[in-house]
């Protein structure tokens, strides 16, 4: 299992002086990004969405570039391309945000299995990944973070999981369900990738912080009175990331070729959380905590 952050200086400083280990950065599919970091071992994540109709890039807001997909891909060795499993609102005003209709599942799981299998033609059945996202996202429908959702798309295209741990944990509190029931009931025999990351809750003391970063139109504002995630670790969270490590390490879930830790990063507001001190102190301990056995097969 390799270990990645998301790339941001302060992270690569850290790394360039020998204060953290880290085996590969994260990094967002921008062509520029990804020629400065030429010298650097990276992989790509890719803004993919699962739409009614097409595979979207939810950066640029169109139909996803197949083309800059395999570009940037070949130049950095990424492995996967990943997709998010996460219909949104806008593109099925005729289903309700909460329904889990079996008529409503049914769509979502035929609309993603074709989108798959538009990547796989390309890409190949074992190299396309689909994320879990959170139900706590009010752009998204609660169809597509549905244990069953989730399983049958997996299971019908023969796609790999990338398990998001705290999307599944806020998903879980959301459906008011127990967090590592919900996750062992996801796909976890087909992990290929996982992302961890602390859980905040978000008030006006934390909106103040984020301001005093220089984030004037923090992103957060529209979560106040709401968690969130890509935040340091907390000691829960610790607590919720080793359990999960321990169901890899005991052979119970399958172990992922990645493990990203998905705080800080490049631009703007993710750029101005990235705090040294943090990723000093959190890394090596989630380091070790992959790093500790080769998980039983």
């Amino acid at each position: 299992m390799r270990v990645s952050i998301n790339y941001s200086t302060a992270a690569a400083g850290l790394v360039d002086s020998g204060e953290i280990q880290v085996d590969v950065f994260k990094c967002p599919a921008w062509p520029d990004l990804i020629d400065s970091l030429a010298e650097r071992p990276v992989y790509v994540h890719f803004p993919l969405l699962l739409g009614r109709s097409a595979v979207i890039d939810s950066e640029a807001g169109a139909p996803a570039d197949f083309d800059k997909i395999e570009r940037l891909r070949e130049q950095t060795g990424t492995p996967f391309v990943n997709v998010h499993l996460a219909p949104l609102r806008t593109e099925y005003p005729e289903i309700p945000t909460q329904s889990n209709e079996p008529a409503h599942i049914e769509q979502i799981i035929a609309d993603a299995t074709r989108g798959i299998r538009a990547l796989q033609a390309r890409f190949g059945t074992e190299n396309v990944i689909v994320e879990n996202v959170p139900a706590s996202d009010e752009r998204l429908l609660w169809a597509g973070v549905m244990p069953q959702t989730i399983e049958r798309v997996v299971e019908q295209t023969g796609a790999g999981f990338l398990l998001d741990i705290s999307h599944a944990r806020l998903t879980a509190e959301r459906l008011a369900r127990d967090e590592r029931e919900y996750l062992d009931s996801l796909p976890v025999a087909q992990i290929r990738e996982i992302h961890v990351t602390g859980i905040e809750f978000i008030d006006e003391s934390k909106i103040a912080q984020l301001e005093a970063l220089g984030i004037a139109e923090s992103f957060y504002h529209r979560y106040i009175g709401r968690k969130v995630d890509h935040l340091p670790f907390n000691e829960v969270d610790w607590t919720e990331t080793a359990w999960a490590f321990d169901q890899i390490h005991a052979g119970r879930w399958q172990a992922p070729e990645i493990v990203a830790f998905e705080y800080g990063g490049v631009g703007g507001m993710w750029e101005k959380i990235a705090d040294r001190d943090i990723i000093r102190q959190q890394v090596p301990r989630l380091y070790q905590m992959v790093k500790r056995a080769e998980p039983v097969r």
